[in-house]
């Protein structure tokens, strides 16, 4: 082994390990540089993470050592025991499938299966970080098929459902029907199908009525138009996972009661379509008006619009 190798050190103990004998941050980094030094390594530097959990990967030492790997500044990580870098498998794959990416080899003090720091070692890692890789795509492939399965037995993927709706039960159980959320609901339909209202317009006429997002914050433009092209409210299931937009992820029957009529939801969606094609020359004109946003009520405090209409 090379005289010259640089040698990064890790650290890291938890709040309720801060007391343990032996298993503070000074006596793990003690450890460290004499096991580096016996081996004749060069500490460049010492990354520590005190009253931090090995489950999670945020953590501003880790986050630290990997920048530092990416510029090429150690050629090991050193730790004094494996579960000091991670108690999480596959966040030690990560972590694993980094270093292989930046050629930086890996070794622990107490657990010499580990020990990554020649150069047939350091392949090796690179081969682990591809392996972890797969695993990944894989869980990702099994969750795909699995959120595919819950959509084509009609039943939702998110844990919040959409305005007007609640969960009840188990994650098997459709969402129910919210009355006072409902009313709502429909009503912005009803009124968007009749082609005379804008999203902006839709979202000032709840916030008028009075309604608020389950946040308490006023109805935007955007949650307007999420809403509107939802077709949960008729009744279905979208699933878009893959999907390059809304309208082309695939529809299955939902066990949840439709708010919204088929007739009424093809309309906003015919008006929708109408819209988004339409040459810009025959889109409405506005006029300018010169103390358009200035005054506000001086009940609710919302800013005044004007608009004219021809006569």
């Amino acid at each position: 082994m090379s005289d010259s190798m640089r040698v990064a050190l890790y650290a890291r103990v938890s709040t309720d390990m801060q007391a343990e004998h032996g298993k503070s941050i000074a006596a793990q980094l003690r450890e460290t540089r004499q096991y580096a030094q016996q081996r004749h390594w060069q500490v460049v530097s010492e990354y520590v993470d005190p009253g931090f959990s090995g489950t999670t990967m945020d953590r501003p030492g880790l986050q630290a050592l990997f920048t530092a790997a990416e510029h090429q500044t150690f050629d090991i990580v050193l730790v004094h025991e494996l579960s000091r870098l991670s108690r999480r498998l596959f966040d030690t794959f990560a972590i694993f499938e980094q270093l292989g990416q930046y050629h930086v080899g890996f070794a622990s003090v107490n657990d010499q299966n580990f020990d990554f720091t020649s150069p047939t070692d350091r392949l090796f890692l690179t081969f682990l970080a591809a392996l972890n890789q797969y695993y990944v795509d894989l869980l990702k492939m099994h969750t795909r098929k699995g959120k595919l399965e819950r959509a084509r037995q009609g039943l939702y993927n998110s844990s919040t459902p959409p305005y007007g709706y609640r969960h009840t039960g188990t994650a098997d159980t459709p969402p129910e029907i919210v009355e006072s959320e409902a009313v709502a609901v429909r009503q912005l339909f009803e009124r968007y199908a009749t082609g005379k209202y804008s999203y902006q317009d839709s979202a000032a006429w709840l916030t008028d009525a009075g309604y608020r997002t389950r946040a308490g914050n006023n109805f935007s433009k955007d949650t307007i138009a999420d809403m509107i092209r939802n077709p949960f409210y008729k009744g279905y299931i979208r699933y878009n996972q893959g999907a390059h937009s809304q309208e082309t992820a695939q529809l299955f029957p939902g066990q949840h009661p439709a708010l919204v009529a088929e007739e009424v939801w093809e309309r906003c969606r015919q008006i929708r379509e109408q819209r988004r094609t339409a040459p810009r020359t025959y889109q409405p004109s506005y006029r300018v008006y010169l103390l358009n946003g200035l005054l506000a009520c001086d009940v609710c405090g919302r800013a005044l619009r004007a608009q004219g209409t021809p006569t």
